[in-house]
């Protein structure tokens, strides 16, 4: 962080890699193989709401609801509430039943966070394959940071995919 306020605006990590290992093994099962849209479209249109500039046009694609880190080998759950909008294939009551279980599962689970408090000069590095995070706006307060996000590997839910051509790519513009 450059600059910022003397607290406030933390950011709140949780490893899905232990929240996928929490769950149990007929609901890990269930869970395998679902696909969610994940968008960036309300982010962007927040940004413009609250007076802040669009860094980039909003995007949408769909990724595995559980995902493998190639590195590793270990499952994710790769869902969160600021991206993930709905599970492919299920009706949007179900969708947004299932999804705010997963969100509440990691989100209650304080045991698998960890709060990042910043002063000038804080460094924060995380892996997003395997955590997710999100903003706790707790004050109108400026904060003044710089992000640098390394591409990885595109998301994948079973290793033997890793090099092969992405059958999901982007969603289709008209399905939004």
């Amino acid at each position: 962080m450059l600059e910022g306020p003397e607290s406030g605006n933390d950011t709140l990590f949780a490893d899905m890699v232990e929240a996928f290992n929490r769950l149990s093994p007929a609901f890990k099962e269930r869970l395998e193989g679902l696909k969610v849209l994940h968008t960036s479209r309300d982010q962007a249109i927040s940004a413009k709401n609250r007076g802040g500039i669009q860094k980039r046009d909003p995007v949408s694609n769909i990724h595995p609801l559980v995902r493998v880190i190639p590195s590793t080998g270990e499952k994710a759950l790769y869902v969160n509430p600021q991206f993930s909008e709905r599970i492919i294939g299920l009706k949007e009551e179900e969708s947004n039943y299932l999804l705010e279980f997963l969100f509440q599962h990691f989100a209650s689970a304080h045991d698998l966070q960890a709060r990042a408090s910043y002063e000038p000069g804080t460094v924060v590095v995380w892996d997003n394959r395997r955590v997710t995070h999100s903003a706790i706006i707790d004050t109108s307060e400026f904060r003044h940071c710089v992000r640098v996000t390394p591409t990885f590997e595109r998301v994948i839910d079973d290793l033997k995919d890793l090099n092969k051509p992405d059958v999901n790519g982007f969603f289709p513009k008209e399905q939004l």
